[in-house]
């Protein structure tokens, strides 16, 4: 009479442990592939516990009707050598019930039993515990007989990995380093231009890698290098910060300014006006003009109205424009204007004068006769001189007369202030009782000397100095 298994008999337990793969296989995170696989063994160990077992007598089995090992052995075989080898093998060893779980029991096809070490499963028979004990590491047996990895895969822990992560990179359990990135299987730096963030990708030249991300090294922000950030004002020529307040790099690198310019507020500027004199800013005064540079007067005789328009002499910077200082309007200085009864001689205001006289000094002389003024403007006689047709004239005065017991007496002046008629009153008087007086009037260029002959014990006379 056929008896199906229960729940306790050998079926079951095979039904357990391919519910056991299963669930080991979802766990691992085993492709769809291999989970359909365990699937399907759990799928044929049911069906298989649902088969009929004829059971054997004491006499026909030695591993006896009430041994689970004997019911497997049934299960697995039909009657015959095998299935007579497998009850006994049970028999005679009785550590084979020892392992761990019906996962490691692995009977091979003539019969033999195995309990499977550690990290092996029964792979290759037609029924889950029909086989030899296989490695479960492998790319074709990978956690689960049967499960075989795809091409770049390894087998790691009893699962199947790409060799192309960072955490199994080239061989499994090869962690890369923070930055570093799965390349053709080898770790690789992720901050190279090589491989900029991910693998092969390549950075342009004048790029950088950046964080990852190829950058343009010519910018403020990553001037030559990453991170390197320019000071304000500055801009990234060929790489390296640069001043951009410079003739050479005026506002932007290379805009050289020409001969004369200045670099101001990033904009080449002509230093020649009066805005920017010589330096950016410098800004001329009302009435300057930017001179070689300088803020220089436009009122001056040199340079008038414009830098380096030079008056000529006796002209004079009026109201930018050279102008003769000679006029009545312009006499002597800018705007000195002479009266109606003026003019403008060599620079100065005179009165207009009469035939014969000369303004000197605004006053009307007659430059013939005049002592303080004799022949020209300011030309003074000496003391007690005169003007005589334009010229000094310093005169002397001397007298005779017959005096007591008809000795000669005489007297003398020098010089004398006044005329021939002046120095006879003077004789008249110096010798008055005398008779026979005469006078001696007498004018030279330089006044003149009294001379008494030898030893003066002569007659004074006038005569010029020697």
């Amino acid at each position: 009479m056929a008896e199906r298994l229960g729940p306790q008999d050998p079926g079951s337990n095979l039904i357990e442990l391919r519910f056991h793969e299963l669930s080991l296989a979802l766990a691992k995170g085993v492709s769809r592939r291999a989970a359909l696989k365990a699937g399907l063994a759990l799928g044929g160990a049911i069906v298989s516990s649902m088969l009929p077992v004829r059971l054997l007598g004491a006499g026909a089995d030695p591993g006896g009707g009430n041994s689970g090992n004997a019911h497997l052995c049934q299960t697995l075989f039909p009657p015959g050598p095998a299935r007579g080898k497998c009850v006994s093998s049970f028999a005679q060893n009785p550590g084979l019930s020892q392992c761990t779980s019906p996962l490691t029991i692995c009977i091979a096809a003539d019969g033999t039993p195995s309990c499977c070490p550690s990290g092996q499963g029964c792979c290759g028979g037609a029924l889950p515990q029909l086989g030899t004990c296989t490695a479960l590491d492998t790319t074709q047996n990978c956690g689960v007989c049967g499960v075989a990895c795809l091409p770049g895969e390894a087998c790691c822990g009893g699962v199947c990995q790409p060799l192309n992560t960072v955490l199994n990179c080239g061989a499994c359990g090869n962690v890369c380093a923070a930055g570093q990135g799965c390349c053709n299987g080898t770790c690789t730096d992720l901050s190279t231009t090589a491989n900029c963030g991910v693998c092969g990708n390549a950075c342009v030249a004048g790029q950088g890698c950046c964080n990852g991300v190829c950058t343009d090294l010519s910018t403020v922000a990553n001037c030559g290098t990453c991170g390197n950030t320019c000071a304000a004002g500055e801009g990234c020529c060929n790489g390296a910060c640069t001043d951009l307040s410079t003739t050479a790099n005026c506002g932007t690198c290379g805009n050289g300014c020409a001969a004369g310019q200045g670099c101001c507020n990033g904009i080449c500027t002509d230093l020649s006006t009066v805005a920017d004199c010589g330096t950016c800013g410098n800004a001329c005064a009302l009435g300057e003009g930017c001179c070689n540079g300088t803020c220089t007067s436009l009122a001056t005789t040199t340079n008038c109205g414009s830098c380096g328009n030079a008056c000529a002499a006796g002209q004079g910077c009026c109201g930018g424009t050279c102008t003769s200082l000679n006029s009545n309007s312009n006499c002597g200085a800018c705007g000195n204007v002479c009266s109606a009864s003026q003019t403008c001689q060599n620079g100065t205001c005179v009165a207009t004068c009469p035939s014969g006289f000369t303004s000197c000094n605004g006053t009307c002389v007659n430059l013939q006769t005049d002592v303080n003024n004799c022949g020209a403007c300011g030309n003074a006689c000496s003391t007690f001189g005169k003007c005589t047709a334009g010229a000094c004239q310093y005169c002397c005065c001397s007298c005779t007369g017959s005096g007591f017991l008809g000795l000669t007496d005489s007297e003398c002046t020098t010089p004398f202030p006044g005329n021939d008629a002046d120095c006879a009153a003077f004789c008249d008087a110096g010798l008055a009782g005398d008779s026979n007086i005469q006078h001696f009037y007498s004018c030279f260029s330089a006044p003149g000397v009294c001379d008494a002959g030898f030893l003066g014990l002569g007659t004074l006379t006038c005569k010029p100095a020697a």
